[in-house]
């Protein structure tokens, strides 16, 4: 299925990777997400280097998904699966389920010759995604069938067939959508009026010609496997809409992917939807609409006129916000957008395309103050986030602190930690855990300055500042953070964390909004201004959870496994008592590498030499240290090397140390690598990648089979691999 379709399909994808059809979708919002290829990271600018025909699978993973990737996860992540690679899972797959479709895979070397039947449905193309996506779950069976049963299905060009069949999934039935079941809900129209100055006329005219081939070359169908209901209803309207886009109906359909974008993470059930119709500045329209459409807010835009003037091009967009309910309109403004690139949400080349951007900048964000303001959901929440906000302020605040635990576990030697910012504590009620909060003022200082500063690994900033602004790069002058501990097996852990810059009128209330963060660290059961007990197992004391038992471990695995096996001693344990042992235990693994570098390694690459032994003559380690592959018992050492021989010819070579007999063996399983004058491939993650699952990220190589099968063999009494 082509990759449109695929964005389509899942909608909420469009609003992270900038489609071409689509050309100027706001991008990076409060930043990027993260991107995975078949279970392999890549950063955000290779994604143009997919073949869109290439693609098998897109899945976005929502917000209560990203606690697993850490920080690098907060803005999302989208899972992209090749063809290539669910062709071999469902093989792998289906090999274990059926030894004759196996050993048909075995004789021909690939399954060209066999033809995939499913739930009595002769599958053609694109049918990847969908095999590799059964599970035992839902499979019901799998047989092989000849050439002679293939006829029955009108099959004549293949020798073999997989027939499969599983169980309904038994998607839930399309309803009629009430207004009580999405929120909040917007209806977007196109522009009525367009109009622009002649010497825009070329560029709209190729901008028209670039989206109608754009258009033609994709296959645009309604989706039909979107769980979501308000997901599929949105990606039909968009299809719908996008068959006719042109230069201005761009309007609507950014607005319709940024709001969307904006509203989706605070409200799972938004429903924005966009149609080829029009309105003018009536009313009455406006309300017939909303009736038809059964839409409580409708996004107008009456009128667009493209001008010439002494700056450039700048667009005058007129925008309105229609509300049902007061039969009134919450926005009836005109915005202007020139063709500067401000860069963020609505970053934009520099051409005509960028007059749409900047006057959406500020048309949307007034859509979403206005909705918000006359939304009950979010009416309600003010109410008891300002209840709470008293409380904290009025007892929380001015409760005394016990400051003994505290400074009795960090310890005087600690200089990221000053207790003379400490002005609140919390214990839980044994005492095995506390929270304290820390403030003070700064001095003024620059981005440049912030991340100079050693004293934070990671910090947050939160300034009013916009990009326009001639302060935009100050760090403002109010810096807090917590320090949180937890008692385990009578050792105490702690750990600073959430440092944040942010803007106060002076000291008192900057540590009233600093302790405010309660609200959203779970100190309140929720829907109440009751503190709650489980604060104490909650966000800021998350533990390991063994991903093995997550219902999704198999859809995931490829991306979870590396996870999973780092966090596979600490199951169970509090978060920052498993990092905190990590750190130790890495500590500890550096201490060994450097030993066995200093004393097995460098002694014998030196003496080699000297001796001239070994096609030595010089050697130089790949990365800064010398990078060690092990298991955790360290009885072998392998150490990759880029070593120069007696003719200057530079290659990676892999040595191996054997703990138990202290002999250094050369591992040959591979032949050396030769190093490109200039470049940096060394082959190593590629010939390790053939035989076993590693990369430098692993802290050690669990893999039997590895040491057994390709290290430590034995042949004729012998290693067969080491010389």
């Amino acid at each position: 299925m082509p990759l449109f379709q695929k964005t389509l399909r899942l909608f909420i994808f469009s609003l992270f990777y900038a489609v071409p059809l689509l050309a100027q979708l706001p991008k990076g919002g409060a930043g990027d997400p993260l991107f995975f290829i078949d279970g392999k990271e890549v950063l955000k600018s290779e994604m143009g280097n997919i073949n869109s025909n290439d693609i098998a699978t897109v899945t976005v993973l929502k917000e209560g998904a990203f606690k697993k990737y850490g920080e690098k996860g907060k803005n999302g992540v989208v899972l992209i699966e090749t063809k290539a690679y669910s062709r071999k899972r469902f093989q792998q797959y289906f090999s274990a389920k059926s030894p004759s479709y196996k050993t048909l895979l075995e004789l021909n070397s690939n399954d060209q010759n066999i033809q995939y039947i499913l739930n009595e449905k002769v599958l053609k193309n694109d049918y990847e995604g969908d095999l590799a996506s059964i599970a035992d779950s839902t499979l019901i069976s799998v047989d092989v069938i000849d050439a002679g049963e293939l006829k029955k299905y009108k099959v004549t060009d293949k020798q073999h067939g997989l027939l499969i069949k599983t169980k309904d999934k038994s998607e839930p039935q399309q309803q009629k959508v009430e207004q009580s079941k999405f929120e909040p809900e917007l209806l977007i129209l196109s522009v009525k009026k367009i109009s622009f100055d002649p010497a825009a006329a070329k560029y709209i005219e190729n901008q028209n010609k670039k989206l109608k081939q754009e258009i033609s070359s994709h296959e645009l169908t309604e989706p039909s496997d979107i769980k979501e209901e308000n997901f599929r209803l949105m990606a039909k309207s968009t299809i719908n809409y996008a068959k006719k886009l042109d230069f201005f109906k761009q309007i609507s359909i950014n607005s319709q992917n940024y709001l969307t974008y904006r509203f989706i993470e605070r409200f799972p059930n938004t429903l924005i939807l966009i149609k080829d119709t029009t309105a003018g500045n009536d009313l009455t329209d406006l309300a017939k609409i909303a009736k038809d459409e059964n839409m409580p807010y409708i996004l107008s835009f009456p009128s667009a006129h493209m001008a010439k003037e002494k700056e450039g091009f700048v667009l005058h967009l007129k925008v309105q916000l229609y509300e049902a309910e007061s039969n009134s309109f919450l926005l009836d403004k005109e915005y202007k957008g020139d063709q500067l690139n401000r860069g963020f949400e609505f970053s934009c080349d520099g051409s005509i395309q960028c007059t749409i951007n900047n006057a959406l900048s500020v048309a949307l964000t007034d859509v979403i103050k206005q909705i918000a303001l006359n939304n009950k959901t979010l009416q309600a929440g003010n109410v008891l986030a300002e209840k709470r906000a008293d409380l904290i302020k009025k007892e929380i605040f001015l409760k005394n602190m016990d400051l003994s635990l505290i400074k009795s576990v960090i310890p005087e030697a600690d200089r990221t930690v000053d207790f003379q910012d400490l002005y609140q504590s919390f214990y839980n009620d044994d005492k095995t855990k506390f929270v304290g909060f820390f403030f003070r003022r700064v001095g003024p200082q620059g981005l440049k300055d912030l991340s100079e500063n050693k004293k934070d690994l990671q910090v947050k900033i939160l300034s009013g500042a916009t990009i326009k602004d001639k302060n935009f790069l100050s760090v403002p002058q109010n810096y807090a953070y917590i320090v949180k501990g937890v008692s385990d097996k009578g050792k105490w852990y702690y750990k600073k964390d959430m440092a944040t810059y942010f803007e106060a009128s002076d000291e008192n209330e900057g540590r009233l909004i600093y302790l405010n963060n309660l609200q959203g660290w779970g100190y309140f059961k929720e829907g109440t201004s009751v503190t709650d007990p489980d604060f104490w197992e909650g966000e800021l004391f998350e533990k390991i959870e063994d991903k093995r038992k997550n219902p999704d471990w198999e859809k995931y695995r490829e991306i979870w496994e590396e996870e999973e096996l780092d966090n596979r001693n600490y199951i169970g344990m509090y978060r920052l008592v498993a990092d905190q042992m990590k750190e130790e235990r890495k500590a500890a693994e550096d201490n060994f590498k450097d030993s066995v570098a200093n004393h097995v390694f460098k002694p014998f690459y030196e003496a080699s030499i000297r001796s001239g032994l070994y096609q030595i003559a010089g050697y130089n380690s790949i990365f800064k240290d010398f990078p060690m592959i092990y298991a955790a018992d360290k009885k072998v050492i392998i150490n990759p090397m880029e070593i120069k021989d007696n003719r200057g010819v530079i290659s990676v070579r892999y040595f191996v140390f054997l703990k138990d007999s202290g002999k250094i063996y050369e591992w040959t399983y591979f032949p050396p690598f030769k190093k490109k004058k200039g470049s940096f491939e060394n082959g190593i993650m590629e010939n390790l990648g053939t035989i076993t699952k590693w990369n430098y990220s692993y802290r050690t190589l669990e893999d039997e089979q590895f040491w057994s099968k390709y290290v430590l063999a034995r042949e004729n009494g012998a290693f067969k691999y080491l010389k």
